[in-house]
């Protein structure tokens, strides 16, 4: 029977059910106690038991509710199927095998293993435990939403909590890379979270922050959310640490000699700067992957979003760009359904075959299966704001950057052309200026056309020449170029205007 009510036990902490109980009773009794002492002043004693006995009755009903749905930044929402895995892994040597192309399923997570240690309550106050094993547990759940991370079970790192443990021994004993740990402090005013990263392998430490809030009573388990959300998004985002980890270790290794987790390392690589030449490399690379692991969800969509880029950016292209990219979405989603990355791929394959129904349906899939995903939720705030949902896809940026603070300089895009729509061109080109991606021609056209509104036209010109140079053939094309980004009649003929002042001859333009 304990081992029947282990998941059940598990699932109700996930959907936060026990939590909400806790501040219900919290509540419950400062009413009851409350209407104990207004009542009877007011000659009102007789609504004392109506009080007690309406308390009880909305407790189920409250109950049901904490079950059904969840408080996100979009608002309340119907809480998410169960991740696979959320904190229910196995250690890596006791993985089942792999699951084939046709096995019914759910993939196991690829990736590197991470062990999350019960967070030590430092405090020393007994009432601060359940604060404290609550943050463990939001760590664990939200970990496992990042399918490309293998996260031990609960129940195998809870016996280490309160024992000091030297990290070389968990890789011995869980079969864990990394190791998270850290201790918590809280008062009546404050609390303070200490977090670090180890590696296993060699017992040093790759990163630690410390989180300090003021708090109330009414905001504990916010605040408990937002740090939790920070540390999640800081550590497995695909530019976050553990990503840059890997990295260190396979930028420099030949293509042929990568595995199918250390090809997606290298396409998180060629994100950050985005250069024709590295796009051929990770593409062989990835094409590499899927051949040798192609139950890899991850990979396909990887593979996807680089075929796009053949598309969007004319890097190495070859027939069919979108075809073969939405074959690879889609095999990826076929593969991982509840991958928020894999509804990435496919959003973004809907956004360039202008399929927009079917874009925004998979944006709103993506965003709700994993909101701590900083990559994606900037990536589809950037293109629903394309699409011309400007508050909407500005709003997750935002949230992405404030997951984020150490983002990519692409996340700029948005506010430049937000900015540049609201005819704010200082302003645009401020935001313009932190993509800082000298390589990747679209930040060269958007300075072009900023500068040009501004009449700036030394500066317009230099910005068309970087353009001209990576995009040799971009005059004839800026037109269609435009509109593949920019779904709005209006904004496309607006950057026209800009890049007309910039000094761009377009065809057509004097016939």
């Amino acid at each position: 029977m304990p081992h029947r009510l282990g998941p059940f036990f598990d699932e109700l902490k996930r959907r936060k059910v026990i939590r909400a109980a806790l501040m219900y009773v919290v509540v419950g009794l400062a009413v009851i106690e409350g209407a104990d002492l207004i009542l009877d002043p007011l000659q009102l004693g007789w609504l004392y038991p109506a009080v007690v006995v309406l308390t009880l009755l909305f407790f189920p009903i409250a109950m049901v509710l904490a079950w059904a749905f969840d408080l996100t930044p979009r608002g309340v929402e119907p809480t998410a199927p169960a991740d696979v895995g959320a904190g229910a892994w196995a250690p890596a040597e006791s993985r089942p095998a792999k699951a084939s192309p046709g096995d019914d399923s759910l993939p196991l997570p690829t990736g590197p293993v991470i062990a999350v240690l019960p967070l030590t309550n430092l405090g020393g106050t007994p009432d601060d435990d359940f604060f404290t094993d609550g943050i463990t547990e939001d760590l664990i759940t939200a970990l496992a939403r990042f399918t490309n991370l293998f996260v031990i079970a609960r129940n195998s790192t809870a016996r280490y909590k309160g024992v000091p443990v030297d990290v070389r021994q968990l890789r011995e004993e869980l079969g864990a890379r990394y190791v998270l740990e850290g201790g918590v402090r809280r008062s009546a005013a404050h609390l303070r979270v200490n977090v670090q990263l180890l590696d296993t392998s060699t017992g040093t430490h790759l990163w630690a922050e410390t989180y300090d809030r003021d708090l109330t009573a009414g905001e504990i388990f916010a605040v408990q959310d937002d740090i939790s959300d920070r540390i999640v998004a800081t550590l497995a985002d695909s530019g976050g640490v553990l990503a840059r980890s890997g990295l260190t270790e396979v930028r420099r290794r030949p293509t042929e000699s990568l595995d199918a987790y250390e090809a997606v390392l290298k396409a998180y690589s060629y994100w950050e700067r985005q250069t024709p030449a590295e796009h051929a490399e990770v593409r062989e690379a990835l094409e590499g992957a899927v051949e040798q692991d192609p139950a890899y969800a991850h990979a396909w969509a990887c593979l996807a979003i680089l075929y796009l880029d053949e598309f969007r950016v004319a890097f190495n292209p070859r027939p069919d760009p979108l075809g073969r990219a939405l074959e690879a979405a889609e095999q990826a989603v076929r593969l991982d359904p509840t991958n928020s990355f894999v509804q990435d791929a496919l959003a973004q394959t809907h956004f360039y075959r202008k399929d927009l129904d079917s874009f925004f349906r998979s944006v709103d899939r993506a965003v709700r299966l994993n909101p701590n995903d900083a990559t994606t939720a900037a990536m589809l705030g950037l293109l629903r704001a394309y699409a011309g949902d400007w508050d909407e896809g500005i709003c997750l940026i935002e949230r992405a950057m404030a997951l984020n603070p150490h983002h990519p300089g692409w996340y700029h895009f948005a506010a430049a052309a937000d900015h540049y729509r609201r005819r704010e061109y200082e302003r645009a080109l401020e935001a313009g200026k932190r993509v800082d991606m000298p390589g990747y021609y679209p930040y060269h056209m958007w300075l072009a056309a900023i500068y040009g509104q501004l009449g700036r036209q030394r500066e317009a010109e230099s910005s068309l020449e970087h353009l001209l140079a990576l995009f040799p053939g971009y005059v004839e094309l800026a037109r269609e170029n435009i509109g593949m980004w920019l779904v709005s009649p209006e904004m496309q003929a607006h950057v026209l205007e800009g890049l007309r002042k910039a000094g761009l001859e377009l065809p057509g333009d004097g016939t």
